[in-house]
């Protein structure tokens, strides 16, 4: 063989082995969206970790990882955000163990771009410490929005939760430290402590505006866990300057200014939204949490600057707040009574016969405070009574082999119902009779 044609030989041999290397460790997939990379052993998720290169790529969690005694680091920073999608598929990574103190943008995710998304995952047992913007699953969120067309990926965090333990000075939250993107469906049991901005699932949504979008949205969450802080503390969120839709806390709350059972504080007069408007939105929300503090203390809402706070409640009793500025003051017995909330608009399960519709839940009047819809749905309990039955299984076969991205019955994420929801539904038989 003579020189040329051993220099043309391995320039290819080097084109065709070099890619194929650099995704070495990886347990399949090649990182596109109709071949995600498979993240199955503590390995794949390590180089994850150490490529900053392929944080624009397609991933999916194809197994639990237990992380106890690996050494963590954020995917993504600043200014290398996370823009890639990550399918958890209902797989969790569990005590995970982050500490640096002196360090901002702390999470399993550092700081998520807008173009990324982080579905179906969980986080548990987490021990996260940082400095600024630290969160349980992600340190800042920047993304959110509509999917493509013809597709149902939507953007920011859907359907993701933590728990275990959060710490910080500022932008601290169980899930989310610092909000300007979209949570959907999320989280948090953990016990967050900080400074100031700090939340049961959002620490705060920051106050920079980025392309003039309406970001910083929450829908359809809650929180359980304790927090306390300084200032700006809240069961749910502690600054609020976005959208609060069909939420809500149970944490306790401890902080000294600015303290609410839902939001520390909410809205900014000069903080205005993309058409002008102020900012700061809470629609449909209740909290329960008890709450103390020293100044601008409130059963829901602790300060209340401009913006809008509709159709929510917090329950006088267990909050030890009779005041709040903004929200409609219940006893316990009020605030477990469906006539309550459908007052109000609130939409529930059953509010219609063999109807899986509506955002809340409450199967029997008078025993339970109202709980998220979807947190019945995961487990393939679609409709009232409460438990997974013959009904639900019923339910199920209407849709079946049917592609439909909002579906009750998509419990496994994939784009049309079929026999993985079928397993999910299988698996939970008669659990809650």
């Amino acid at each position: 063989m003579g020189k040329t044609q051993f220099t043309v030989c391995a320039v290819f041999v080097f084109l065709f082995t070099f890619p194929a290397a650099s995704h070495a460790g990886y347990s399949g997939g090649t990182g596109k969206p109709n071949s995600p990379f498979e993240i199955g052993t503590v390995a794949d998720w390590q180089q994850l970790m150490d490529t900053p290169g392929e944080w624009d790529k397609h991933f999916v969690l194809i197994a639990d990882l237990d992380m106890n005694g690996v050494a963590m680091s954020p995917v993504g920073n600043d200014p290398n955000n996370f823009t890639g999608v990550f399918y958890g598929k209902g797989h969790a990574i569990r005590n995970a163990d982050i500490n640096t103190p002196d360090s901002d943008y702390v999470g399993l995710f550092g700081y998520v771009g807008q173009e990324g998304a982080i579905l179906n995952l969980g986080v548990e047992d987490v021990t996260i410490s940082g400095n600024d913007y630290v969160g349980g699953l992600v340190g800042r969120n920047e993304a959110g929005g509509l999917p493509p067309v013809g597709s149902c990926l939507l953007l920011g965090l859907n359907k993701c939760y933590s728990t275990g333990s959060v710490s910080g000075n500022s932008y601290v939250g169980g899930l989310v430290g610092d909000n300007y993107g979209d949570l959907h469906m999320c989280y948090a049991a953990v016990s967050v402590t900080g400074n100031t901005k700090i939340g049961g699932l959002v620490g705060g949504t920051n106050q920079e505006n980025i392309g003039g979008l309406d970001l910083g949205n929450m829908h359809e969450c809650y929180s359980t866990g304790s927090v306390s802080g300084n200032s700006y503390v809240g069961g749910l969120l502690g600054d609020n300057y976005g959208l609060i839709d069909t939420c809500y806390a149970t944490g306790s709350v401890t902080g000294n200014a600015r303290v609410g059972g839902l939001v520390g504080g909410n809205g900014k007069a000069d903080f205005p939204g993309p058409r002008g408007e102020a900012r700061g939105y809470i629609h449909g929300c209740y909290s329960t949490g008890s709450v103390s503090g020293s100044s601008h203390v409130g059963g829901l809402v602790g300060y209340h600057e401009v913006g809008t706070v509709s159709h929510s409640f917090w329950d006088i009793e267990t909050s030890e707040q009779l005041t709040s500025q903004g929200g409609v003051d219940k006893t316990t017995d009020q605030m477990k009574t469906l006539s309550t909330f459908t007052s109000a608009n609130w939409t529930f399960v059953g509010e219609k016969a063999n109807s899986s519709s509506g955002f809340w839940r409450m199967c029997a009047d008078g025993v339970h405070y109202p709980r998220l819809n979807w947190e019945f749905r995961q487990y393939a309990d679609f409709i009232c009574p409460d438990g997974v039955g013959l009904e639900d299984f019923g339910y199920l076969g209407g849709p079946w082999l049917i592609g439909e991205c909002d579906s009750p019955a998509n419990l496994d994420g994939d784009e049309a119902i079929g026999f993985g929801d079928l397993m999910i539904l299988c698996e939970h038989w008669l659990v809650g009779r």
